[in-house]
């Protein structure tokens, strides 16, 4: 969907299979990205303070 509109998008599975939580953020960090996920660990801004330089988007999904 976001490729479909000219966005810029990268999955971490094809850039660091198996990548450990912490290895992800500092490569938000790095490379500016917004990170787009479902795994919880990333809603702790304590472990993960979202900076001027990135920002990640926490996806909760309910099925009705």
């Amino acid at each position: 969907m976001l490729k479909g509109q000219g966005h810029a998008v990268d999955d971490i599975r094809d850039l660091k299979p198996g990548a450990a939580d912490e290895e992800i953020y500092e490569l938000v960090k790095k490379d500016r990205y917004v990170l787009i996920t479902k795994d919880l660990d990333f809603s702790n801004r304590l472990r993960f303070p979202v900076t001027p330089q990135c920002g990640i988007i926490l996806l909760r999904v309910f099925l009705l």
